[in-house]
């Protein structure tokens, strides 16, 4: 569960289905399920969960016109294709962001 000063982002109208993303300061959690991606041309793994120091934001080639976090020192970065695994990775990703420590 994140704490009420962690920003977890909703699925904006101008966002795109695949991704979800917690920002607090320096620290960023990332989930994307490429099965939603419009972008993505492999099958597998369906999911890259990431979490670890924000040091900017930049171009995103697989959403033009959008801009994606760009990772310094990286605490977590898994892919699957697991649902479970990806949602329980993006739970830790996002404690992280929350608490600075990873369980």
């Amino acid at each position: 569960m994140v704490g009420p000063d962690v920003r977890v982002s909703p699925l904006r109208e101008d966002s795109p289905p695949c991704l979800r993303l917690a920002v607090r300061g320096d620290r960023v959690a990332y989930f994307e399920d490429f099965s939603l991606c419009p972008a993505a041309t492999w099958g597998s793994p369906r999911f890259a969960v990431e979490a670890g120091a924000l040091v900017g934001w930049g171009s995103d080639f697989l959403h033009p016109g959008r801009q994606s976090p760009r990772f310094g020192e990286r605490v977590l970065e898994e892919v699957t294709d697991d649902p479970a695994e990806a949602k329980a990775a993006y739970a830790r990703a996002c404690e992280w962001v929350r608490t600075g420590e990873l369980l």
